[in-house]
C-alpha cells in the first residue's frame, strides 16, 4: 500500500527546552518526542483493521475507534474493528498471535493486567495473604481456610473451617506473575497448578464456595469477583500494610517496570528494588502489587498507516480510555518507549517555532 503522510499540528508546544532544539542538536530523546507527539497528530491516508482480546468489550474498543474520528485525522485515517485476528492489521492481545494470523513487525505494551488470587467465601468480605502464607497454599501445605496462618493474616475476619479447593489450572500469564511475586521467580514447578492460555473471560468458570483460583485481574473486574490482598509486615488492619490489587497498587507497581527497547519491540520486567513513585501531583504512594504484566499491541504489517494508527493508540488521551476497560493503564516509561518503536519511519514531530 502506498501511503501519503501528513503531520497535523493541533496545539503549539510551549516547553522552552523543546523550542530551543535546532537541526544542529543531537537527536531528541524519546520522552521529548513523546511530549511533542501529544501535541500533534500524525495522519496517514488509509484504513487499518484492529482486533482486541476478549477482555476489551465492544463499547470500549469502539471508543478507541470513535476517538480517531474526533481528531485531526478524521477525514484521512480510519480504524476498523474486526473480531478476526487473521484479518487484523493491529492486534491487542494477552498472548502473541499465531504466526498464521500475524507475524508482528512490532510488539509494544498497550495496557497492563495482573495475576490475582480469586476466592469465594460467603462470609468473608475481604481476605489477606502474606507472601509466606501464599507460598504454603500454592505448595499444598495449607489446605483449610481456618489454618492458623490465615487466621493471623485476617484478624478482622472469621475464617471458616472449610477446605481450600485450589483450582489446578490457571491462565499462564497470571500464574507466572503470581509465582514470580510470591516466590521471587517463575518456576511453575513450585505448585501443582497447570498453566494454560485462558485469555477468554467468557469461558471462565465462576469460583465455588471455598475455591481459590489464580486468574487475571481483568477477569475479576469483568465478573465482579474478589481478589486477595497481599499483607506486608506490620498491623494487618492498616491499609498501608497491604498491597491491594486495585488501581493504586497496580499503578505503584507499574513504576517499577523497566522497559527494554529493541528496534521493533518493548519488553517489561519488574524490578522490586526500584522505589515506586506517586502519580503526578500526589505525594503518597500505595504499596505496589507486584504481579503485573503487559497486554501487548502487535502490528502485523509494516506500513505507515499501521504505524500512524499505532502511534495514535499510544497517545496519552487515547490511553486514558483504558480506564473504562478491565485493564490497567501502562506506565509512562513503557508508553514512551512504545511510541519510539512504532513511530519508526514516520515524520518526527517538530516544535512550533
Amino acid at each position: 500500500m502506498k501511503s501519503k503522510s501528513k503531520v497535523v499540528v493541533s496545539i503549539a508546544i510551549s516547553a522552552g527546552a523543546v523550542l530551543s532544539l535546532t537541526a544542529c542538536d543531537p537527536p531528541m530523546p524519546p520522552e521529548v518526542i513523546a511530549a511533542l507527539a501529544e501535541q500533534t497528530y500524525t495522519c496517514v491516508d488509509g484504513t487499518g483493521k484492529i482486533a482486541f482480546t476478549s477482555g476489551f468489550t465492544s463499547d470500549v474498543y469502539q471508543g478507541f475507534v470513535d476517538s480517531l474520528t474526533y481528531s485531526d485525522c478524521a477525514t484521512s485515517m480510519f480504524l476498523e474493528p474486526t473480531e478476526s485476528f487473521s484479518d487484523a492489521d493491529i492486534i491487542v492481545s494477552d498472548y502473541a498471535p499465531l504466526a498464521s494470523d500475524c507475524q508482528p513487525a512490532s510488539t509494544v505494551p498497550f495496557a497492563l493486567d495482573a495475576g490475582v488470587f480469586l476466592y469465594q467465601l460467603a462470609d468473608a468480605g475481604s481476605v489477606n495473604f502474606t507472601l509466606e502464607t501464599a507460598k504454603r497454599i500454592l505448595s499444598g501445605e495449607i489446605t483449610n481456610w481456618s489454618d492458623a496462618a490465615l487466621v493471623e493474616d485476617n484478624p478482622q475476619t472469621t475464617m471458616p473451617d472449610l477446605p481450600i479447593t485450589l483450582r489446578l489450572n490457571a491462565d499462564e500469564n497470571a500464574l507466572k506473575s503470581v509465582i514470580g511475586y510470591v516466590f521471587g521467580d517463575e518456576d511453575l514447578s513450585r505448585t501443582q497448578i497447570v498453566a494454560e492460555k485462558q485469555n477468554d473471560v467468557n469461558l471462565f468458570a465462576y469460583p465455588e464456595e471455598g475455591e481459590l483460583v489464580v486468574a487475571p485481574n481483568s477477569f475479576a473486574v469483568a465478573l465482579g469477583l474478589y481478589p486477595v490482598n497481599i499483607r506486608l509486615q506490620g498491623d494487618p488492619t492498616l491499609p498501608e500494610n497491604l498491597a491491594s490489587p486495585d488501581a493504586n497498587g497496580f499503578f505503584s507497581a507499574g513504576t517499577q517496570l523497566v522497559p527494554t527497547v529493541t528496534a521493533d519491540s518493548v519488553t517489561l520486567k519488574l524490578d522490586p528494588s526500584i522505589a515506586p513513585t506517586p502519580p503526578q501531583g500526589l505525594d503518597e504512594i500505595s504499596q505496589p502489587y507486584q504481579a503485573v504484566y503487559p497486554v501487548n499491541m502487535y502490528m502485523c504489517e509494516n506500513n505507515l498507516v499501521n504505524r500512524a494508527l499505532s502511534r495514535f493508540l499510544l497517545r496519552l488521551d487515547t490511553q486514558g480510555s483504558i480506564g473504562l476497560s478491565s485493564y490497567i493503564q501502562q506506565p509512562e516509561s513503557s508508553r514512551t518507549s512504545g511510541l519510539t518503536v512504532v513511530s519508526k519511519g514516520l515524520p518526527t514531530p517538530e516544535p512550533v517555532q
